[in-house]
């Protein structure tokens, strides 16, 4: 017992000391610095596919994407779904956030719905200084009733109680790469709970990790502080700092230790159901984490050697049994 716990304590001290914060190992590794805004724009649900809404919602983000300017951002990160409705029906909407970027020289990670054939998906699109060129991506692990709706063909009603259309998901992992030459994976909503995207990304060279939500879903909840302290643990496992973009809260910056930092915020220090910006200067930290090498090898040796114990106590204790 004493020898795991002096174990334990040397992983979390060894961890503390190498991964400190993102001020300091995220920006000194030697791969290109990047500023990056982080905008939490506050849009009620109602008003996120209201007709009446759909300009108001695109100029207030381009508003406060104008506020972050002065800090010369290299790129401006806007929430999941953050342009309302279908980009191609809006063109003139759409070109006003093309023309924010080519003025500005700045490149814009914006959330919204793609279209290919018949198929929609929940996307992200990179907006450089050029205009949008068709880089996007798409989220790869669907929602189950909230995105698809699982065996529709099968079990019809379902589509009576859940009224939605499905969402395809996407087939490719992706690494956009901005003009200073960084280079940046996205995960959208509850992906950055799923380890394995993650990992996937880090290892095909993501410098770091970005998680676009929406979560106004959950209103002023504890679910909010849940799914960001969900997200630090991509980063300590990959060792990426990764930036979070949400609709509502929190939007934050978490090291590749797993600290989150800065964090947009009121003046009483309120994250949730409130808007504002907040920007960081971000650079890759330059190592691939065992975990990002070998993924669950080790949580699987735990697992075999528990088992194996398990398997030589029961053993034993037979044999006791039987001698006696």
């Amino acid at each position: 017992m004493i020898a795991a716990t002096a174990f334990l304590g040397l992983v979390l001290a060894g961890g503390t000391w190498s991964y400190p914060a993102l001020s300091a190992r995220d920006r000194s590794s030697g791969r290109p610095l990047t500023t990056v805004a982080l905008v939490q724009p506050n849009v009620p649900l109602e008003e996120t596919w209201a007709p009446s809404s759909k300009t108001r919602v695109v100029r207030k983000l381009l508003a406060m994407s104008r506020e972050a300017l002065k800090d010369k951002p290299d790129l401006i990160i806007w929430p999941e779904t953050s342009f309302p409705h279908f980009y191609w029906q809006l063109k003139d909407l759409f070109a006003e956030v093309e023309e924010f970027a080519r003025q500005n020289r700045v490149s814009l990670l914006v959330g919204a719905v793609t279209r290919a054939g018949d198929d929609f998906y929940n996307s992200a699109l990179l907006i450089t200084p050029d205009g949008y060129r068709g880089m996007s991506y798409s989220k790869r692990h669907l929602v189950v009733f909230g995105e698809y709706i699982p065996l529709r063909e099968q079990l019809p009603f379902l589509a009576s109680i859940v009224p939605i259309d499905d969402f395809r998901e996407g087939e490719t992992d992706v690494i956009f790469t901005l003009p200073n030459g960084a280079r940046f994976s996205v995960l959208i909503c509850f992906e950055d709970t799923i380890s394995g995207l993650a990992r996937r990304d880090a290892a095909n060279g993501a410098d770091f990790l970005v998680n676009m939500t929406n979560d106004a879903w959950f209103g002023d909840s504890g679910q909010q502080r849940m799914h960001l302290e969900n997200a630090l643990f991509r980063s300590v496992e990959n060792r990426r700092p990764l930036l979070r973009a949400t609709n509502t809260g929190e939007t934050c910056a978490v090291s590749s230790g797993g600290k989150a930092g800065p964090c947009v915020e009121d003046d009483r220090g309120r994250r949730v159901l409130v808007d504002g910006i907040t920007v960081l200067r971000v650079g890759g930290v330059g190592v691939r984490s065992f975990y990002t090498k070998y993924g669950d090898v080790f949580t699987l040796a735990c697992g075999m050697g528990i088992l194996i114990i398990v398997i030589w106590r029961v053993s034993n204790s037979r044999r006791v049994k039987a001698d006696g």
